[in-house]
């Protein structure tokens, strides 16, 4: 998806969300699935599960699109209609543990060092410990690490 070419949905309040549309070619036969990324996620997080759905499944969204109708007093109507919603990767509750969680920094980070040890802990977090400590499992969460640091959405 990071490659693809993406929508912006311009709010009244200067944000932006991006969003991309895949499956296009099961529209009116197939009921859409969104994809909602969490607080911290990136456009291109669903990459890799969006990309197999969008060939069965029609409209793969993946953003925060599906409160916008709702905003208390910024509503945005959406182009379409949702039914369904299947809610994953996020986590369920705030994290109380003082080791985890962002770390405001007065100091800017100067080199992606920096950053990627900023960012150790918070993404620790996020998987089960045996999972981490498991050496396979290596090089997939460098990826993430990686991804978090980009500064890209």
């Amino acid at each position: 998806m990071h490659d693809t070419i993406y929508s912006l949905l311009d709010l009244a309040d200067g944000a932006k969300i991006a969003y991309e549309i895949l499956g296009t070619q099961h529209l009116g036969s197939r009921q859409p699935l969104v994809l909602i990324g969490g607080m911290s996620s990136r456009r291109n997080d669903w990459e890799r599960l969006a990309n197999s759905l969008s060939r069965v499944r029609p409209r793969v969204i993946s953003q925060q699109l599906l409160f916008l109708p709702h905003h208390p007093t910024r509503s945005v109507n959406l182009p379409f209609r949702v039914t369904h919603v299947l809610l994953a990767g996020t986590l369920c509750s705030t994290l109380k543990d003082p080791r985890y969680g962002l770390r405001i920094n007065k100091n800017v980070p100067d080199s992606l060092d920096d950053k990627r040890e900023m960012a150790r802990g918070t993404l620790e977090s996020t998987f089960d410990p045996a999972w981490l400590a498991n050496p396979e499992n290596f090089e997939r969460f460098q990826w993430w690490l990686e991804r978090m640091i980009s500064g890209g959405r």
